[in-house]
């Protein structure tokens, strides 16, 4: 909370700076269609010539009437900036949807007057039924197929005094009061807040922090226009009060509140821009929790936060899918400015809408501009080798794998009605083209084969994840990737082994960690363990598991050894005996030490001096420090010896994944395990002295992430791979990497989260220093690595997938973590899905 506050003291005081603020210009789209010669069609066609005239600002316009869908057509532009001391933005949006519209609205890329009013509509409360939980057994087979939820509700009551209980769920309605279309993505994005405080006599919070929900925000998934309402519920986290299971109100007086906020971009500040948000609308509700439910009266407040000047300040250029805008500062003379503006269009795209937007005081005029979209673009090239396929009912359909989250974030916490809200989207999905359902390994249910039937207790994960898997994904025919463990190195595959096989496997414990703790990697009972795992998971729910067309069964595992993202750069530990395999690896490679000091640019006098266990430690020290620059003469970032160890890493991840395939295929002959990563990791070369920023992360995060390119080719151990990829990468590169991926005998399926992409944006003036993470030299003049929110068109990345020989996929649900399907993806699965049945075979 504290750093919070001190971010919007930041914002404060950098209001008054605004008009000196460097700018720079985000353009990846435009760029890419000038190299790959898509912008020189619309030179000679028909366009739509017309003016936008505010205060004696003058903009002369045209637009091309007929234009591609996923295009980046020109928007080419004359305005005339009177002497003054008004900002000024043009911005185009391919989205509007005219029939909602009952006046000109701003969005949320250069937001108008926010407002919204919060209405208290009641509460649920519910308690579990421990003794009607099918449990599972240790026979895969046995105990029931969960198709009901054992949470015993109570009715919707709307009081002021409500009941306590195991689990309490608050609903609201949000109504858009405002006059800005707010929306769930992209650079400009709305999310609701809600948190809880437990009041004392005094009216202070008892507690040292509110409580939130396990996602932190409610998201809303489709555009609310002004006027428009939305309703949602919320569910608190409070195991830091009340303990375990956490979801619990007990007795006391409480209040709930509920603030709206919006990605804040006047200027750039890394809480509000990346993770957070800044709210401008906030509610209160006052609550007594007791033993009974009385009919009490209940209000609610709703204040506005925020209602200063809201456009940005620092981007002189901006594109995403279906918006873009330029800025410009005060002018201290009259000017008049003939430029290009690119604005990429969607199939679906009837009009394009221009708007003028002053400030001091805030003013906009727009004009919509009808457009004729074609669909050309959008032919898929059938690939007769992709063996990404599903048969369904002798048909062939190329995969389209959506990422759930029925144990984490698409649980009962969005929700009391849980089986009516997963089956909806269970069958939304499949409606949509969804065939297949990639599980993430979570082992939200684990603990059930250890508890039961000692222990008779229902812990809510566990709810959703078993009612998801084991109900609704046979209901409804969907497929689903084969899963074991999250993370490879999780101590739950020996609980649930042992439990299932009665055996009493041990493990020693990795002593040094930073993030995922457990298992020695290189335990040798580890591989057994998780094959005892797969075997279970797979008599349990195997009957829908995922094949290949060429008979292979992809069984996933989370396994993020390492990140690279603009927020986590690390290398996790592996093993308690680091120092001696890596020891006697260097002396394999090298033979002598002298070799090695020579290759390595050091002095050691043996073997037995080299500590890579050391630089573990410090890697972990100074990763708490965001620093990342290890205080080693030898071992530093991107040093020979760093690339030796990094080879290392990867070589001994691949033995391990070895000797878990090898496990697996005892028990599942054609099983061989899946690594799904995070970090925006592509199996591909990359290029670490390129230009490209996006191709030297490719590079360096495999290093980081034990998934070196030439090593791991070599090794050909790793067939299937996915990763949660945040990084915008071009058609080209993405192409680029599909094709290596192959050459590494690696069919690849990734995992984007298109609505909101954390795109890492290089530039001499915000973000962090990225020079040691993308090792830049000093004549490189960006070296700031700025992580900017952008919705990505989805559609041509999946065609590109599916033609290079990998499939579409996509994050579900990760409501936390900003990836989830809003209307916008959820349009583009719909005409994948439609566009591959048109596919000439």
């Amino acid at each position: 909370m504290l750093k919070f506050l001190l971010s919007m003291i930041i914002v404060i005081m950098s209001c008054s700076s605004l008009l000196s603020a460097p700018l720079v210009s985000y353009t990846k789209l435009s760029d890419e269609a000038k190299k790959l010669g898509e912008i020189e069609i619309y030179n000679d066609i028909p366009k739509i010539n017309g003016t936008l005239d505010l205060d004696e600002y003058y903009i002369s316009y045209k637009v091309p009437k007929n234009v591609r869908a996923y295009d980046c057509i020109p928007i080419e532009y004359t305005i005339s900036i009177p002497k003054s001391d008004r900002r000024i933005a043009f911005e185009a949006v391919a989205f509007e949807d005219e029939k909602r519209l009952k006046k000109p609205a701003f969005d949320l890329a250069i937001p108008g007057n926010l407002n919204v009013t919060f209405d208290y509509l009641g509460s649920v409360s519910g308690d579990y039924e421990p003794d009607i939980y099918p449990y599972l057994q240790k026979d895969p087979k046995e105990g029931a197929i969960m198709d009901f939820v054992p949470i015993k509700r109570d009715e919707l009551v709307k009081s002021g005094v409500i009941r306590a209980a195991d689990c309490v769920w608050f609903k609201f309605r949000l109504t858009n009061t405002g006059d800005t279309i707010l929306d769930p993505e992209g650079f400009g994005a709305s999310m609701i807040i809600p948190y809880i405080m437990k009041i004392d006599e005094n009216g202070k919070n008892e507690w040292e922090h509110a409580m939130q929900p396990i996602n932190l925000f409610e998201r809303h998934l489709d555009y609310i226009y002004p006027g428009e309402s939305y309703d949602f519920w919320t569910q608190f986290d409070c195991s830091k009060a009340f303990g375990w299971p956490g979801r619990q109100l007990l007795e006391g007086n409480y209040v709930v509140t509920i603030e709206m906020g919006y990605r804040y971009n006047q200027t750039y500040n890394y809480d509000i821009n990346v993770w957070g948000s800044k709210p401008f609308v906030k509610a209160e509700v006052p609550i007594v929790v007791s033993k009974e439910a009385k009919n009490v009266p209940v209000t609610i407040e709703n204040v506005v936060l925020d209602d200063i000047e809201k456009m940005p300040g620092y981007l002189s250029s901006f594109e995403e899918f279906m918006t873009s805008f330029d800025y410009f500062d005060k002018s201290e003379k009259e000017n008049k400015i003939t430029k290009t503006m690119y604005l990429q269009v969607a199939p679906w795209t009837k009009n394009i809408t221009l708007k003028l937007i002053l400030t001091d005081p805030k003013k906009m005029v727009s004009v919509n501009i009808p457009v004729n979209v074609t669909e050309e673009n959008m032919k898929i090239k059938y690939n007769p080798d992709n063996q990404m396929i599903v048969n369904n009912g002798g048909v062939e359909e190329p995969v389209i794998l959506a990422m759930a989250l029925p144990g984490m974030r698409q649980n009962f916490q969005l929700g009391p009605d849980l089986e009516d809200f997963m089956t909806k989207e269970a069958y939304d999905m499949k409606a949509l083209g969804v065939n297949v359902i990639s599980n993430t390994a979570g082992g939200y249910w684990y603990g059930e084969l250890g508890r039961f039937p000692k222990e008779r207790i229902v812990e809510p994960l566990e709810i959703g994840y078993r009612y998801w898997y084991d109900n609704l994904m046979r209901k409804i025919g969907l497929k689903c990737l084969g899963w074991s463990v999250y993370p490879g190195n999780n101590p739950g595959a020996f609980d649930v082994n042992n439990a299932y096989k009665g055996e009493n496997l041990e493990f020693e414990k990795l002593d040094k960690t930073y993030a995922n703790g457990g298992v020695d990697y290189f335990d040798p009972n580890l591989p057994k363990a998780i094959a005892g795992l797969v075997e279970y998971t797979y008599g349990r729910w195997g009957d829908y598991w995922y094949v290949t067309k060429d008979g292979k069964m992809p069984i996933e595992m989370e396994d993020s050894w390492g990140w690279m993202r603009y927020d986590i750069n690390e290398r996790y530990p592996l093993t308690n005996k680091i120092n001696e395999f890596f020891q006697k690896w260097a002396i394999d490679k090298y033979e002598h030490i002298e070799e090695i000091n020579k290759a390595w640019n050091a002095n050691f006098s043996s073997i037995n001096e080299i500590d890579i266990e050391k630089i573990d430690m410090l890697m972990i020290e100074n990763w708490a420090k965001e620093n990342y620059r290890v205080p080693d003469p030898i071992f530093y970032e991107w040093s020979p010896a760093m690339l030796d160890y990094d080879v290392f890493r990867t070589e001994m991840r691949m033995k391990f994944l070895d000797n878990v395939n090898k496990e697996i295929q005892k028990v599942l002959s054609n099983g061989e395990i899946s690594v799904r990563t995070e970090g925006a990791n592509l199996i591909a070369k990359g290029d670490e002295f390129s230009n490209n920023s996006d191709m030297r992360h490719v590079y360096y995060s495999q290093r980081r992430n034990a998934m070196e390119y030439k090593t791991l080719q070599k090794a050909d151990v790793l067939h299937f791979y996915n990763d949660y990829t945040t990084i915008a990468y071009s058609r080209e590169d993405w192409r680029l990497a599909h094709k290596e991926s192959k050459e590494a005998n690696v069919t690849t399926m990734y995992l984007a989260q298109f609505n909101h992409m954390r795109d890492i944006f290089m530039n001499s003036h915000y973000g962090r220093d990225y020079s040691v993470h993308y090792n830049l030299s000093s004549d490189f003049e960006n070296k700031k690595g700025m992580m900017i929110h952008c919705l990505q068109a989805a559609y041509p990345l999946w065609k590109i997938a599916y033609e290079e020989g990998g499939c579409a996929g996509i994050i579900w649900a990760d409501y936390l973590c900003d990836g989830f399907a809003t209307e916008t993806q959820k349009k583009e699965v719909k005409l994948l899905s439609e566009n591959f049945k048109k596919m000439k075979k």
